[in-house]
């Protein structure tokens, strides 16, 4: 798991699980609708919402292992 702060730089694509831990911001996705997000709330990324950038929010991405 990695801890990823609100500062636009884009994730790669790829199934994951956010937890939001601080503020309240917004998950920009390539290929999917914008999720707005609170401290506290979980959302779980499928692979085809594309890449992403996690704006004004803070929190731990959880993905499986590369393979």
């Amino acid at each position: 798991a990695d801890y990823l702060t609100g500062d636009d730089k884009k994730v790669e694509a790829g199934f994951g699980i956010f937890l939001c831990l601080t503020g309240d911001g917004e998950l920009v996705f390539e290929n999917s609708e914008n999720i707005k997000v609170s401290r506290g709330d979980a959302v779980v990324i499928p692979f085809n919402a594309g890449s992403f950038t996690i704006n004004n929010c803070g929190g731990i991405l959880s993905r499986p292992p590369a393979a």
